[in-house]
């Protein structure tokens, strides 16, 4: 039955995302009156659920897609980063856990996800994200600090060097004002990345879609990190996210919350830094807090990474899958 969802989503999303005030589309429980029912859904993710009367015909979602019933969930308004932070946790540290400051030098703070082992060489590593390790232009080898630099940290706070890191893919505009035309009139009701205060350097441009924003570093001693994670402790392993599941993190802005899992295969548009937009698949979608400064911190169920938080609002984050997280940097949890 998920799989059969699976490929109705898919048939249908880029025309689904070309709607306006759409933010995504994924699969998850149709809800009625916020109550989660137990029937499976195409859920469309928007800014804001407006009435029929306000919508043109051309974005009105179908109620069915090939017998499968669509659900409209309202996602929420994304906040600005905020500047209220969980004090010890932009520290210094050291050794340092997931879940406390970490930054490119030249880029802004976000979180130490946790630590990791490179598959091919066993060198144990710091996983985050690509927009708070690498900020997408950045150099193998560059310095990487604890606390990041918005959180006061200098040249001798540095921890470990970039390792590698996973190139972002931004949309290309088009005359007919394409999808992201229509996402920069919509910015602010897009995913507000934490840490990227105006130091993306895309790479890439294209309408090829992404899978993780994810980013290793070599810690300058291996002694300087730590095992465990905030408030969660130490992971033994990877799991699927399931609709449902219940899941915490441990952030450097909202600190230790926790929630469930929404929405799972989904596709949607990012906006970084209001700037530019990426298109992500296969996303997860968790009813879990979290504010600037939180991305990449990893989604955890009963001691298993389960995502690679990277984009969130009031009452939403959204998660790149660990396997693909995992797969794709090539390390081991």
């Amino acid at each position: 039955m998920m799989n059969d969802l699976i490929c109705i989503k898919e048939r249908y999303q880029d025309s689904i995302l070309k709607k306006e005030n759409v933010v995504g589309v994924g699969v998850g429980f149709k809800k009625v009156k916020e109550r989660k029912t137990d029937t499976l859904s195409v859920v469309v993710l928007v800014d804001k659920k407006l009435p029929l009367s306000a919508l043109k015909e051309k974005d009105v979602v179908q109620k069915e897609l090939d017998g499968v019933s669509t659900d409209v969930q309202e996602i929420g308004i994304v906040e600005a980063l905020n500047t209220k932070v969980f004090q010890p946790r932009i520290e210094k540290w050291r050794p340092a856990p997931g879940g406390v400051s970490i930054g490119h030098y030249r880029g802004s703070s976000g979180t130490l996800g946790v630590a990791v082992t490179d598959r091919r060489l066993g060198e144990r590593l710091i996983l985050s994200n690509n927009h708070v390790l690498a900020y997408n232009g950045a150099r193998i080898g560059d310095p990487v600090l604890q606390p990041g630099p918005f959180d006061g940290g200098k040249k001798q706070d540095e921890i470990a060097e970039l390792y590698r890191f996973v190139p972002l893919s931004f949309m290309v505009d088009t005359p007919a004002r394409g999808v992201a035309s229509k996402a920069a009139d919509v910015a602010n009701v897009f995913f507000q990345m934490a840490g990227s205060q105006n130091r993306f350097i895309p790479v890439r441009v294209s309408n090829k879609e992404n899978t993780v924003d994810a980013a290793v570093a070599l810690p300058l001693m291996e002694s300087s990190i730590k095992e465990e994670i905030l408030d969660i402790g130490v992971l033994k392993g990877i799991k699927e996210a399931e609709l449902g599941m219940v899941v915490e993190k441990s952030g450097r802005t909202t600190g230790h919350n926790r929630g469930h899992v929404d929405v799972v295969d989904c596709t949607l548009m990012v906006n970084y830094n209001y700037q530019r937009t990426a298109l992500f698949s296969h996303q997860i979608v968790v009813r879990l807090a979290s504010k600037g400064g939180d991305s990449g911190s990893l989604i955890v169920s009963e001691k298993s990474a389960v995502g690679l938080l990277f984009a969130g609002s009031e009452r939403f984050s959204v998660c790149n899958p660990m396997d693909r997280v995992a797969d794709t940097l090539h390390i081991e949890i």
